[in-house]
């Protein structure tokens, strides 16, 4: 194999790994992304909002 041949291996192999990083990257920020998506989902069901006297469901005595 040449000289030249290796360089252009080099570069190719080198191509591939910054690729393959900002892809990994890109995949961490979009689960980063859905956790904080769900924990806000978890915090709003475990503390919802309570309807006023008015609200829906409010008991209307007699």
């Amino acid at each position: 194999m040449g000289e030249k041949e290796n360089e252009n291996r080099k570069g190719k192999d080198e191509e591939a790994d910054h690729s393959k990083k900002d892809d990994k990257e890109a995949c961490l920020e979009e689960y980063k992304k859905l956790i904080d998506a769900k924990t806000a989902l978890r915090q709003s069901n475990l503390n919802p909002e309570k309807p006023g006297i008015d609200g829906i469901g409010a008991f209307k005595g007699p």
